[in-house]
């Protein structure tokens, strides 16, 4: 198990969005990434992560995994 600290790391988020920025400058076109599970939208609303990726990298909310999507029953 990892410590949550690892998934909070300040400096590794900014190295990560700056590969991201730089990848995506290449681009001639919008990029479409589906969030399929609706937990990850919410933790990309939480914490204000379409905010932070360049206007041509777009993400689209998904149908749901099954775990987000099958009722209890």
């Amino acid at each position: 198990m990892l410590p949550e600290s690892r998934f909070r790391a300040k400096k590794l988020a900014e190295a990560l969005l700056n590969r991201i920025k730089k990848e995506a400058a290449k681009l001639n076109r919008t990029l479409n990434i589906m969030e399929v599970c609706g937990t990850h939208t919410m933790a990309i609303a939480k914490y204000g992560i379409r905010s932070l990726l360049p206007p041509n990298i777009r993400l689209v909310s998904g149908p749901g995994c099954p775990v987000c999507v099958t009722d209890e029953g």
